[in-house]
C-alpha cells in the first residue's frame, strides 16, 4: 500500500492566499481541520492521476464525487457514519486537563460519554485503575469505545490490552491513529496529555471516531490477534 501523503489545514490556506488550487495526490490523507478550511475558504481542488498528464480541476470540496471514490475521505466528527454509541474516557492525574477537553468535545458533538475519572489533575493516582475500568466498559459493551489518557499513553495502552478483547493503540500523531482504527480495528485510543496539545488531540479523536475498518485482508490478522489471546 503506497504511503498516504498528508494534507493539513495549513497547506490549504497556503494554497487560498496564492490564489491557487490546492493539488492533492489520489493516495491522500486529509485532517479534519484542513476539510474544514476547504469548505470555508473555497479553495479549489487539484486531484493528480497518475494516469493523466494534467491534473483533473474540481471547483468544490465535495468529497462524495468522483473524483474522490477512491480515497478515503474522513469526514468531520459531526458526519460520523460509525455508529459509535458511548464512549468511556478516563484518566489519571497527568491526563486529566485533556481528558475534560475531550469530554467536552465529544458532548458537543453529540456523543455520551462514561466518565470512569479521576477527577483531580492535583491528586496522584495510579493509571491502572482507570485504564481497566476503560477496557472493561468497552470489553462488557458497556460502552462502544474508549479513550484513556495519561502523560504518554504507552502505559494506559499495556493495561487495556490486559483485558480480553481490547486492541487498544496509543496514537499521539493522526497517521496512527487512522492506521489503528483502518487496519487494526481499534476499540480503545490512549493519548499523552503531556506530548500532544488540545489541538492535534482534537484531531486525532475526531479522525479515530470517523475511519471504519477496512477489513479485507486486515481481518485476517486481526482474527490471528485474538487466536493468540486465546492460547494464554
Amino acid at each position: 500500500m503506497a504511503k498516504k501523503i498528508l494534507i493539513s489545514e495549513k497547506d490549504v490556506r497556503r494554497a487560498w492566499q496564492k490564489n491557487e488550487p490546492l493539488e492533492i495526490p489520489q493516495n491522500f490523507l486529509l485532517t479534519p481541520l484542513a476539510k474544514d478550511a476547504i469548505k470555508e475558504l473555497k479553495v479549489e481542488i487539484c486531484v493528480k492521476n497518475p494516469n493523466e498528464e494534467k491534473a483533473q480541476t474540481k471547483t468544490t470540496p465535495n468529497f462524495q464525487t468522483k473524483s474522490f471514490a477512491k480515497v478515503t475521505t474522513p469526514p468531520s466528527v459531526h458526519e460520523i457514519s460509525i455508529n459509535w454509541g458511548k464512549i468511556a474516557i478516563g484518566s489519571d492525574h497527568g491526563g486529566f486537563a485533556m481528558k475534560e477537553f475531550i469530554k467536552n468535545l465529544l458532548t458537543k458533538s453529540g456523543y455520551e460519554v462514561l466518565d470512569f475519572g479521576t477527577n483531580s489533575s492535583t491528586e496522584a493516582v495510579d493509571y491502572p485503575d482507570f485504564a481497566e475500568s476503560v477496557a472493561l466498559s468497552v470489553a462488557r459493551k458497556e460502552s462502544s469505545a474508549g479513550i484513556m489518557i495519561d502523560s504518554v499513553g504507552v502505559a494506559s495502552a499495556m493495561v487495556c490490552n490486559k483485558v480480553k478483547g481490547i486492541r487498544a493503540a496509543v496514537c499521539n500523531d493522526i497517521f496512527t491513529a487512522n492506521s489503528s482504527r483502518e487496519h487494526n480495528n481499534a476499540n480503545v485510543l490512549t493519548l499523552g496529555g503531556k506530548i500532544i496539545g488540545e489541538a492535534l488531540a482534537s484531531e486525532i479523536v475526531k479522525l479515530w471516531l470517523s475511519t471504519d475498518f477496512t477489513a479485507g485482508r486486515h481481518q485476517k490478522r486481526v482474527n490471528k490477534i485474538h487466536s493468540i489471546e486465546a492460547k494464554y
